[in-house]
Parts: structure tokens; C-alpha cells; sequence
């Protein structure tokens, strides 16, 4: 038995190396065609894989199963798994991507389509092939063509009546897989043959979205020339301006622009265009939206505004944009925080600088009674507390529910140069929060040591 697994593994080695004379040999000498390897593929489909029509040819003369599939699903099938693991690695050379899910159920037919041999193709149809098979994620050998951008073999397959709307497990037809990976002739050849452009997947996305969101320019274009509908949404009502606009593909904005799709259009979390372009920072893509009237005070569920996305992010250009633009400087999103809060929070001390420049109320407090000052205390950001302080902030304001001040927040996240700054500018180092503690109790709460000795120097210095 040990011999005859040995030779059978020569076997497997012999048709992923094209070697016919050994696979004839075995053929005669009666060892299984139906052998499988380690990853379950038969002798034909790794044939049919790498492109050797001889040894289909010689598999298929001899009895192979033209549709039997890779894996070891079916108790009792007659496969005997067989083969080394050097053999796996070269096998997976081809395969691209697809190849990482392991057992899947593919034919040699789809492995075929898979890698563009056409000569195999239609031999393996002219024997019986199934052209509608489909693998455990509802790939066709259709799909399989198009997912590697083989565009004679889509063809091919086509002629001989492949289904173009057929939808794998995701939903996606072949035309939505062409269009996400950007193969516009594909695109084209699906279009010229029927296929429908706004079919949608579980999701809700078109093929125009899946081709906004991977920047494939040619494909948008394409698509909206036949007819895609600019302003479909998926089932986050997203749309593909959205999707556009948050890589700040300009390109794909001004067409889909150009052929209507609407600026204020907003998804779940009622998130504009705008918000995604300044988000992400994208400040042409920002400017692009508002040349088109886009609202720039449009808020989210949270209430939140493209200036404060920004402002949150650290994107300047942006923010420098928004203002001179008109935005709201002192809006409030839904616990009161404004854009100045949140800059401060993340030490973007250039923002922080922009926004008071630009009118923002510099003791704005938010629900909890927190101002700037406070948050940039509490996450240490020293220079911008100081240009806070120079800008008229109050060291000593207290937030309302905890009584804490600047000197409590940065003490007790043990921010030194902070603390210091706070006590230059005259912070009232013996004020005591709700619950009665000083500055120097919360640093040693939090075993801030070398902290809580300067504060205590402090005190003894009256």
C-alpha cells in the first residue's frame, strides 16, 4: 500500500509538471485517476489548472470525471487522498488569492477558467462539462474568468451560454466582480451581452459603487455611460460619491457630479459626502463638494459637522478650508463639544490656533462642564494649554459634575510639564474637587510620585 501511495504521489507530481510520459505510464500500469491531493484537487483539475490539454485530453480518454470537485466532502467517493506538501506549495503558484480558502468544491473547469486556458475550456465543455457548476461560494467557472480578468474566456463561456446574471454568496453577479476589480473590458463585454448595471448584492452595493470605492475611473465611467444610476445606495445608504469622496478620488467625484448625483444625500449615521471628504482629510475633495453647494453645517446622528471631523483628525487644510468657507466655528456636537474641544483634546495646536483666530469661544463649556483648557490638560498637551491661557482661558475653571480643574486632570494623568505650566500661570494648587481631593491627592491616587513631590513642594511654598 505504502508503494502504491508513493507512486501515486509521482503521479500528482507528474501532471502539475506537465510530464505526460509519466502520467501515460501510470495510466497503464492502472493507478487511480481519481487520486486527490492534499487540498482535495483531482489529477484533472490540477491538469486542467496549469494548462496541460494533453494530459486532460489522456485523463478524460481514461475515465476521469469531468466534473468531479476538489475537496473531500463526499463520504465514500472513491478519491484517495494522496501527495506531499512540497506538492501543495507548487500548486498554489497559479492560483492567485482565491487559492488561500482551502477546499472549495471547484471543478477543472473552473480551474481552467480560473487561469485563461481556453484550449481546455472548451475541450472540457465539448466532454460534458457543467458551465453552471458552482464551488461552495457560488463561484461559476463564469466568475472564475472574470475574477483574473480573462476576457476571452468570458467570452468563450458566454458563447457557449454561461449565465451572466447568476450571483455568488456575496451576491455579486460577474459583472460586480469585474467592475470591483477593474476589469473594464470585462465591464464592457458583460454590457454588450445583457448584463444588468444596477443589480444589486446582499449588501445593497451596484457595481458603480464596488468600482467607486476601488478608484477604477475607466469602469465609473464606463458604467455611468450605460446607464448606472449615480445615486443608488447600499444598504447603509451609501452612495458611490460617498465612497469617492472618502479617498478623494477627484476624478470619479466630478463625473459621477456631472451626471447628478446628489451632495446631500446621507447614509445611517447621516454622514454627507462632505463629512467623508473631511473625515479622511481630503481637502480638493472638499472643496469639489462645496463648489457644488454642498451644505458645510450638515450634521451626523451625533450632530457632529464636517469641521469637527476634521478638526478631531488633525487635517489643517481642511479646517483652514472650512472656515474660509463659512462653517460654524462654535457648533456643538451632541455633548456640547466644539471643534475647538476636540482639537485641543488631540493637541492639533495649529487647529486650535486656526479656530480661535476664527471666532471660536475659548471657555465653551461642554456637557460636563469641560472646557478646551481642561482637555488639553488631560492629555498633556502643554503648548496648546499655554496658547489657550494666552488667549484667556481660566486655569482655575472647574468642571461641574467632578469639581476637577486643568491642575486635577493633568495631575492625575501625571503630565509634569503640564502641571507646571498650570502652577507658573497661577492654578490654585489647594482647590479641592467634589469629592475633596487637591491636585496632589489625585497624582498620588494615580502613583504619579515624582508628581506628587512637586505639587507638595508647591504647597509648602504656600
Amino acid at each position: 500500500m505504502e508503494a502504491q501511495l508513493e507512486n501515486e504521489a509521482t503521479l500528482i507530481q507528474a501532471t502539475i509538471t506537465g510530464n505526460i510520459q509519466t502520467v501515460e505510464k501510470a495510466i497503464e500500469q492502472g493507478l487511480s485517476i481519481e487520486a486527490k491531493d492534499q487540498r482535495g484537487q483531482t489529477l484533472l483539475i490540477l491538469a486542467a489548472q496549469h494548462g496541460y490539454l494533453n494530459i486532460v485530453q489522456k485523463l478524460v480518454e481514461a475515465g476521469a470525471r469531468v466534473d468531479a470537485i476538489e475537496g473531500f466532502e463526499e463520504e465514500g467517493d472513491g478519491f484517495e487522498q494522496v501527495g506531499h506538501e512540497d506538492d501543495v506549495d507548487y500548486m498554489l503558484e497559479d492560483e492567485g488569492d482565491y487559492a488561500d480558502s482551502g477546499e472549495r468544491g471547484r471543478t477543472a473547469l473552473m480551474a481552467a477558467a480560473h487561469n485563461g486556458h481556453n484550449e481546455i475550456v472548451t475541450y472540457l465543455l465539448e466532454q460534458g462539462a457543467e458551465k453552471e457548476a458552482k464551488d461552495e461560494h457560488d463561484w461559476t467557472p463564469l466568475i472564475f474568468s472574470v475574477d483574473k480578468g480573462k476576457i476571452e474566456t468570458t467570452r468563450l463561456l458566454m458563447e457557449r451560454g454561461a449565465a451572466i446574471h447568476t450571483q455568488n454568496e456575496s451576491g455579486w453577479t460577474a459583472l460586480m466582480l469585474a467592475a470591483n476589480k477593474g476589469h473594464v473590458e470585462i465591464v464592457r463585454l458583460l454590457i454588450e451581452q445583457g448584463a444588468e448595471v444596477d443589480r444589486e448584492d446582499i449588501g445593497g452595493r451596484t457595481a458603480l459603487i464596488l468600482a467607486a470605492d476601488e478608484e477604477h475611473k475607466e469602469t465609473v465611467a464606463l458604467l455611468i455611460e450605460h446607464g448606472a444610476d449615480v445615486n443608488a445606495t447600499n444598504w447603509e445608504s451609501e452612495t458611490a460619491l460617498m465612497w469617492a469622496a472618502s479617498h478623494g478620488d477627484l476624478d470619479t467625484m466630478k463625473m459621477l457630479l456631472d451626471n447628478g448625483a446628489d451632495v446631500e444625500v446621507k447614509n445611517d449615521n447621516e454622514h454627507t459626502a462632505l463629512l467623508w471628504a473631511a473625515s479622511e482629510g481630503h481637502t480638493e475633495a472638499i472643496q469639489v463638494l462645496l463648489d457644488q453647494n454642498a451644505e458645510i453645517n450638515a450634521r451626523d446622528n451625533l450632530q457632529q459637522t464636517a469641521l469637527m471631523e476634521a478638526s478631531r483628525r488633525g487635517h489643517t487644510e481642511a479646517v483652514s478650508l472650512l472656515i474660509e468657507r463659512g462653517a460654524d466655528v462654535n457648533a456643538r456636537e451632541w455633548d456640547e463639544k466644539t471643534a475647538l474641544m476636540l482639537a485641543a483634546s488631540e493637541g492639533n495646536s495649529e487647529i486650535v490656533q486656526l479656530l480661535i483666530n476664527a471666532g471660536a469661544t475659548v471657555s465653551s463649556e461642554d456637557i460636563g462642564g469641560s472646557t478646551a483648557l481642561i482637555w488639553a490638560c488631560a492629555g498633556g498637551h502643554t503648548e496648546v494649554a499655554r496658547f489657550l491661557i494666552g488667549q484667556g482661558a481660566d486655569v482655575n475653571e472647574t468642571h461641574e459634575f467632578s469639581g476637577w480643574t486643568a491642575l486635577m486632570a493633568a495631575a492625575f494623568s501625571g503630565h509634569q510639564a503640564t502641571v507646571e505650566l498650570l502652577i507658573e500661570q497661577g492654578a490654585d494648587i489647594y482647590k479641592k474637587d467634589k469629592d475633596g481631593k487637591t491636585a496632589a491627592m489625585l497624582a498620588e491616587f494615580s502613583q504619579h510620585q515624582e508628581l506628587l513631590q512637586k505639587l507638595k513642594d508647591a504647597e509648602a511654598r504656600g
